[in-house]
């Protein structure tokens, strides 16, 4: 993550979480991380439930930049970086943003690729089913 921590999805199990990849230049995923706050994280909050946003591709001090200029529009939450892209051509490849949901077991239950309109409400009723499990 940003702040230095490393986090393994194998550490995670029991918790719904959510992989977002994403990238400072990426309009859609902007746009999707604006609507984050109210419908991933407030709804959320309390919950086994975690998200992992990684930038793709960039460096540290571009990232806390940009995360610097979202906090006044709410959006405030740690994010993790892939600077050499080795998660991503591992885990991901493809369009941004791509997300995963991933149940208390570690199963990858849905993906998302691309921003359309209603996205993050598919995001949410995804985390929802799985967390009243």
């Amino acid at each position: 993550m940003i702040n230095g921590e490393t986090i393994k999805l194998s550490d995670l199990k029991g918790k719904v979480v959510l992989v977002n990849y994403w990238a400072t230049w990426c309009a859609p995923c902007l746009i999707e991380f604006a609507e984050f706050p109210e419908k991933i994280l407030e709804p959320f909050k309390n919950k086994d439930f975690i998200l992992i946003a990684i930038s793709r591709g960039e460096e540290k001090e571009r990232v806390q930049k940009k995360m610097s200029q979202l906090e006044k529009y709410g959006v405030n939450f740690n994010v993790g970086i892939d600077p050499d892209e080795k998660i991503w051509d591992q885990y991901a490849t493809g369009a941004l943003p791509k997300s995963f949901v991933i149940d208390q077991n570690g199963i990858i239950k849905y993906i998302s690729i691309g921003n359309s309109e209603g996205n993050v409400d598919n995001l949410a009723t995804e985390i929802k089913k799985l967390l009243v499990k």
